[in-house]
């Protein structure tokens, strides 16, 4: 697990990507990592991405935590999903 955690904000866009995807798959089997999750998905620094790559991976960043949320609900992400809406224009999706 922790070798996934490490490559949520890999600079390679599609490995990226594929991280944050397969998240899907373990929060759906465990609880186990869901500190750990939240930490690192919000942690991820958006603005090194180019423009075309930070609305597709904040998408998949926003699927995650919002099934994550819709499980337990939790101020950490609820205050990076207010402070993304509120970024808005900032971020092409």
């Amino acid at each position: 697990m922790y070798l996934i955690l490490k490559t949520f904000d890999d600079e390679k866009f599609i490995t990226a990507r594929q991280c944050i995807q397969g998240l899907n798959n373990i929060i759906s089997q465990t609880k186990k990592y869901r500190k750990e999750i939240i930490e690192r998905l919000t942690a991820i620094d958006f603005e090194k991405r180019k423009d075309t790559q930070k609305g597709l991976l904040l998408l998949d960043v926003v699927e995650v935590l919002g099934k994550l949320y819709q499980d337990e609900k939790d101020v950490v992400i609820e205050a990076f999903l207010k402070n993304k809406f509120e970024q808005g224009n900032d971020v092409n999706l």
